[in-house]
């Protein structure tokens, strides 16, 4: 169910950029080759989308795999002070028996002759910080990074390194946590408590939406066909379509929750 669901939206998606090419190449062109054009265009375009909402899809299944209790914190890490978490990490390391102690923004843990490197923020792990880690390391030392987001190629970049800088998941560094019962509970509040019901704008963007936007284009775009001001319906038609392109592409579905 969930491969055809891809496949309609990919076919959607691909057919609402099919029209606004053959909207603006009409202007320009013959209708032969605006059509051509923009079929040729629409062709590269559902590649580009088939890439980029696979590696979505990923994402999602990687933040889903995430239990109640590691979802909760993952978020709240986000915005928590790098010292913070460092310091929350220091304090687990030190329930677990071990002897850690900063060492610029990574900890050091004595008996286990590591170095850890914590990037539970927003920040993906880059090639350059890898390197900038295995340049703290003496000769003896390994290091192991903890992170919510790598950056592409960041992992196989890792693994050249041969056991010496290893990667490793948010689950990994909540199960520290979880284990000296350091994992936060509450959640954190960027947002006034009444800012949620003054928001319903948000409810637009829900994916289901992008269908409605979709008919409302494609009505204006017929009866510009009829009406004495054409280039008035064709530009509303454009937006609905482009609107609706936008929502099915980036919107959310109505059964996620808030994670904020």
């Amino acid at each position: 169910m969930k491969k055809i669901t891809f496949i309609l939206d990919l076919v959607f998606l691909t057919f609402c950029a099919f029209l606004l090419y053959l909207l603006i190449f009409s202007y320009f062109f013959a209708k032969n080759v605006a059509y051509s054009i923009s079929i040729t265009l629409a062709l590269i375009t559902a590649i580009f989308l088939f890439k980029f909402m696979l590696n979505k899809k990923k994402k999602e299944i990687g933040k889903n795999s995430l239990n109640q209790k590691h979802q909760e914190a993952f978020w709240q890490f986000k915005f928590m002070s790098k010292i913070k978490v460092q310091e929350l990490f220091i304090s687990a390391f030190t329930k677990h028996g071990y002897t850690a102690k900063k060492q610029g923004k990574y900890i050091e843990i004595k008996e286990k002759n590591l170095l850890v490197g914590l990037f539970l923020g927003f920040e993906k792990v880059s090639n350059l910080e890898v390197v900038r880690i295995y340049n703290n390391l003496n000769k003896n030392q390994t290091a192991v990074i903890i992170a919510s987001a790598y950056e592409d190629g960041a992992l196989s970049f890792i693994e050249r390194f041969s056991g010496k800088i290893v990667a490793k998941d948010f689950n990994f560094g909540a199960s520290i946590l979880e284990k000296v019962n350091l994992l936060p509970k509450k959640s954190v509040n960027i947002l006034p408590e009444n800012f949620k019901k003054k928001s319903n704008l948000s409810v637009i963007f829900y994916k289901k939406h992008a269908k409605r936007f979709f008919f409302f284009g494609l009505y204006f775009l017929l009866f510009s066909f009829f009406a004495s001001l054409k280039i008035y319906y064709i530009i509303l038609g454009g937006i609905f379509i482009l609107f609706a392109f936008i929502i099915k592409l980036f919107g959310k579905n109505i059964d996620e929750k808030n994670l904020i």
